[in-house]
């Protein structure tokens, strides 16, 4: 009886003495939110979320008014009873407006998108991340104002504005993956960009010869990679993620997971994505006018 007791004793300490951390996810896509600003004027404490969308709070204990604040979401307030309640996960609704949304590929310097003449379309990670694209083809080509052409599953060639291949510039990170010399004829470049690690897309569309020289007449693409995270902690930070898909529609299997580790002054990311499409096949209904022309009696 006594060891019961005692057993049960120390299960209780070791509750009470457990810290109580609250979650702070997006609501449209539940991820971690990191860097909101929690705080309550009575008591008067505060404290800001991690990489991993938590926080200690237990100096918020009794608070009345528990304000949880971001630059880009709708804020909220909870009495410490109310997080009990929902279990000490919070979800933030990310605000319609953007403050002054600042783009790089129209002039090669950060500058304000109201500012700048050309059209330019932003793609942002949590858009990325929606869409699900099984390659970066099918996001460019999900905006509805890139044409795609496709020749086999998996595939697509850009044309923007009726500009394709050479005459359209393909760049990541600042750097150029093709220009004025490629063939003209489609190729696949855009393909073996992995839409699972991108931060961020800009599409200027019309020319930007002036900035990127003279195989950008129809417009640029240019892709942003996500960069690695630094610990603010005196620990590494290690952050994964992982995922698989398969989709019906072209038999398509990926595979993909990316880790960073980082420190206070040094980090690193690396990406990994396998994928597989099915074969792209002809259709069996056909108009019986034609007979076999253009037809593929094998396989």
């Amino acid at each position: 009886m006594k060891k019961i007791l005692f057993i049960l004793l120390f299960l209780a300490i070791s509750i009470l003495a457990k810290s109580q951390t609250v979650i702070v996810i997006d609501k449209t896509n539940l991820q971690p939110l990191p860097y909101i600003a929690i705080y309550s004027n009575n008591p008067k404490v505060s404290v800001i979320t991690n990489h991993n969308g938590k926080a200690n709070i237990d100096a918020f204990k009794g608070a009345d008014s528990i304000y949880f604040k971001h630059i880009s979401y709708n804020s909220k307030v909870y009495n410490y009873n109310d997080l009990l309640k929902m279990n000490f996960k919070i979800s933030l609704s990310e605000k319609t407006y953007s403050i002054d949304e600042v783009v790089i590929s129209a002039s090669k310097f950060e500058e304000k998108r109201k500012d700048v003449v050309q059209p330019i379309q932003v793609i942002k990670p949590k858009e990325l991340a929606f869409m699900n694209q099984p390659t970066t083809a099918d996001v460019l080509q999900n905006t509805g104002n890139v044409l795609m052409q496709k020749s086999q599953l998996g595939g697509g060639s850009p044309i923007i504005r009726g500009f394709e291949t050479n005459k359209v510039l393909i760049v990541i990170d600042g750097v150029r993956m093709n220009n004025a010399i490629y063939r003209g004829g489609h190729t696949q470049n855009i393909i073996t960009l992995d839409n699972s690690i991108m931060d961020k897309i800009e599409i200027v569309f019309g020319p930007g010869s002036v900035v990127y020289g003279s195989d950008a007449l129809g417009g640029v693409m240019h892709f942003y990679t996500k960069n690695p995270l630094l610990s603010d902690t005196s620990k590494m930070l290690v952050k994964a993620n992982a995922y698989t898909r398969y989709s019906t529609a072209c038999n398509e299997k990926t595979g993909h997971v990316d880790f960073n580790l980082g420190w206070k002054k040094f980090a690193s990311l690396t990406s990994f994505t396998y994928s597989d499409f099915g074969d792209l096949r002809q259709g069996a209904n056909r108009n019986p006018l034609y007979g076999d022309w253009g037809k593929r009696t094998f396989y």
